[in-house]
């Protein structure tokens, strides 16, 4: 003689979240944190799966990255360096001690 067990409403859906594929992921993650543990249900779990694959089906997924952009600057050309030109303090060579008398 079998046992009949009964399965709470929650436990299936439970059950039924834990089963679903990686892809799905985003199903369980709203499922979880925006339905009330009353409404959770395997029933209702059941066609949140079905709407997302007929939402994927139908279209593209819809993509999850950001547009980053970063505030540091890329590395471009190297800046050509040159020496700072120094302007001339020579004095005129007449008052110069080096020149012949």
């Amino acid at each position: 003689m079998a046992t009949q067990v009964i399965i709470p409403e929650i436990m299936q859906a439970m059950i039924l979240l834990n089963a679903m594929c990686k892809e799905y992921d985003r199903v369980t993650q709203t499922m979880l944190q925006t339905t009330e543990q009353s409404k959770l249900t395997f029933v209702y779990v059941q066609d949140a799966i079905l709407m997302e694959h007929a939402r994927v089906k139908v279209g593209q997924p819809i993509k999850q990255t950001a547009n980053k952009q970063s505030t540091v600057k890329q590395k471009g050309a190297h800046p050509k360096w040159q020496p700072k030109q120094q302007p001339s303090n020579k004095k005129d060579d007449k008052g110069s001690s080096d020149k012949e008398p």
